[in-house]
């Protein structure tokens, strides 16, 4: 009995102060399934483990993160091989002379030269490298180091452990199926653990002399593998991280949904259901699902109510930052395509507005410039620019103790977190490289990489846009003038970086009015705060006496 009190008290201690109730735990593993199978590809599948990827929110604890090359195939032997097995990189096993636990990878064949360099050439065959397979994944920019089987960042606080994956249950492992255990994992989970094979991670046996072309098949990782392959959820998923959410939803899809018009769990399902609809989640598989709805419904329902909004919010963020903006118009494509694609991103766009106030409405103004549809652009500007209001609180800004204080009992003593976010928080406006939703008129030195613009200049500039193109030059003129006085009063603009790229666009808006002297001395106020643009200004002047004016 006393062993089972303390058993209980231990329980409630780890409950109450370290790892959260049994709900928290189960949310977070959910919500960490969300993400992996948002963040995976056609090229990988992304699966966080550890601490994070179990629900334990815990202190200084580093974050496990493992890619699965899809690309990258191996086979127990040549007799496993497909049909179609030169479509992929393929390696078979060699356990000659090789420790428990390892194997080496005989290269079969390979069409990428990245994967060959890889390899090196033992006894007239070539052998997949754990170091050169580990080392070619390394970002130098980063400083990013070899930590065992996995490449970490130079604080040690990140872990990646790129692995390949075999899509049958090696025989050297067969006796891991057939251990006496009885509790879990059940003998229905182990069956569905060997239908999913097994994962190889690049490291060798210490002391080998072969230690560089060998690779360990990690236990713990065979162990937590299982799979989630609801009605052609074709992801890969850690047992443990679902194990209990796994049996529950098996149960719920062969169930008929009763409450299935509830109000607001419906109104979710449709939100997110737009995703599917467009392909998001094309390389997970679903694609070729039909009843998503009753998929998406179950795991909604398996969330709480905050758990639903945080889903929404990441997927907001991730239809703000990528999605949306890696579409293109070509203008050969067929009226039906463009059609399509139209429709598409405009359903990424109205769901990245969920995350913060005025970011997500800006981007669809963007997107409606670039259809150029002017009157829809300045009708959501309009919107926007209403919420860019001096309670707000803007990323990277400087806020006094009594902004924060007010905020906290004026909105966020009454709201949600999630809600909170969504209307007290203004970011930046972001656009990544290369993507179709950036003004067409902003030079391309100027957007290298990744860009930024403090949303109410960038609300202003875009306003300017519209005017300018419907050539209304008592607007422009208005919109210019709204374009400096943000600027000069520092509305949403934290810091010197952001100051020099907002008088940058100020010039492009002068430069298309033909106000050249004016525009020089906007190229010169952004040099003053930062130094890092002043190559962006010479090629910004030298393309004045290119500029279409229409004034």
């Amino acid at each position: 009995m006393a062993s089972d009190d303390t058993s209980i008290a231990l329980y409630q201690f780890m409950c109450n102060n370290i790892v959260g109730s049994d709900k928290d735990v189960k949310n977070r593993r959910l919500l960490a399934a969300a993400q992996d199978i948002i963040k995976s590809d056609d090229l990988q599948t992304v699966i966080l483990s550890g601490s994070s990827g179990e629900g334990f929110d815990l202190n200084e604890s580093d974050v496990d993160v493992v890619y699965v090359l899809t690309l990258l195939k191996v086979y127990e032997q040549t007799d496993d091989l497909p049909l179609n097995y030169s479509q992929k990189s393929s390696f078979i096993i060699d356990m000659e002379n090789v420790k428990p636990g390892y194997t080496k990878l005989k290269l079969l064949n390979s069409c990428h030269r990245k994967v060959i360099s890889c390899c090196n050439t033992v006894d007239g065959y070539s052998f997949l490298s754990n170091l050169k397979f580990k080392m070619s994944f390394l970002n130098k920019a980063c400083e990013d180091i070899v930590h065992g089987p996995c490449i970490s960042d130079i604080k040690g606080e990140i872990d990646y452990a790129y692995c390949l994956h075999s899509s049958s249950w090696i025989s050297s492992a067969i006796s891991w199926t057939n251990r006496s255990r009885n509790a879990w994992p059940t003998r229905g989970l182990k069956l569905k653990i060997r239908q999913r094979g097994v994962l190889f991670v690049p490291v060798g046996p210490k002391g080998s002399l072969r230690e560089e072309i060998e690779g360990k098949q990690r236990k713990d990782l065979i162990r937590t593998l299982s799979a989630l392959r609801m009605d052609g959820w074709r992801c890969i998923l850690q047992s443990e991280q679902l194990k209990g959410f796994c049996e529950q939803l098996n149960q719920n899809l062969h169930q008929p949904i009763t409450n299935y018009n509830e109000t607001g769990l419906r109104s979710i399902v449709d939100e997110v259901s737009v995703l599917i609809c467009s392909k998001v989640f094309h390389s997970a598989g679903l694609h070729e699902i039909t009843d998503y709805h009753k998929i998406l419904y179950s795991i909604l329902h398996s969330l709480s109510s905050n758990g639903r909004r945080v889903f929404l919010y990441l997927l907001s963020i991730v239809c703000h930052r990528q999605l949306s903006q890696n579409i293109s118009f070509a203008k050969s494509m067929k009226n039906k395509i463009q059609y399509t694609k139209y429709r598409r991103c405009l359903h990424h766009l109205l769901l990245s507005t969920n995350h913060d106030a005025v970011s997500g409405w800006l981007h669809l103004a963007t997107f409606f410039y670039q259809m150029n549809q002017y009157r829809k652009c300045k009708y959501v500007l309009t919107y926007a620019l209403q919420k860019c209001k001096p309670v707000k609180l803007c990323h990277f800004a400087n806020h006094s103790n009594e902004q924060r204080a007010q905020l906290k009992s004026d909105i966020m003593g009454k709201k949600s977190v999630m809600r909170c976010l969504k209307l007290i928080t203004v970011q930046y406006v972001h656009f990544v490289k290369g993507s179709s939703l950036i003004p067409r008129e902003l030079p391309r030195p100027a957007v290298e990489g990744v860009l930024f613009i403090p949303p109410v200049v960038f609300a202003h500039f875009l306003c300017f846009l519209c005017h300018f193109h419907q050539q209304n030059a008592e607007k422009c003129g208005s919109s210019l003038r709204n374009l400096h006085e943000a600027i000069t009063k520092d509305h949403c603009i934290p810091n010197s970086e952001f100051k020099a790229r907002s008088y940058l666009i100020l010039g492009v808006a002068l430069q298309l009015v033909g106000n050249d002297q004016a525009a020089n001395q906007a190229f010169a106020e952004a040099t003053k705060y930062d130094r890092n643009c002043a190559s962006s200004v010479q090629l910004l002047s030298r393309r004045q006496a290119h500029v279409f004016r229409l004034f």
